[in-house]
């Protein structure tokens, strides 16, 4: 994204939404699948990649990160 600001989580919490194990996450992030940073110690995943990623292998967990309407 240009000059956007991209929202990020930490791996555990994307592991926790999508179901998986962190490890999972992390392979993903190695292998391209999801897109994300390092802080520190601390690896963040780009929200926007992660719904990219659903919308393309019709995930189940589709639209985890989508606020819901009360």
């Amino acid at each position: 994204m240009s000059d956007a600001i991209r929202k990020a989580r930490r791996v555990s919490i994307v592991a926790g939404l999508m179901g998986c194990h962190r490890s999972t996450v992390f392979r993903m992030l190695e292998d391209g699948r999801l897109e994300g940073y390092l802080i520190g110690h601390t690896l963040y995943v780009y929200v926007d990649s992660v719904k990219k990623y659903q919308l393309e292998n019709d995930s189940v967990a589709h639209g985890m990160f989508e606020r819901r309407k009360s």
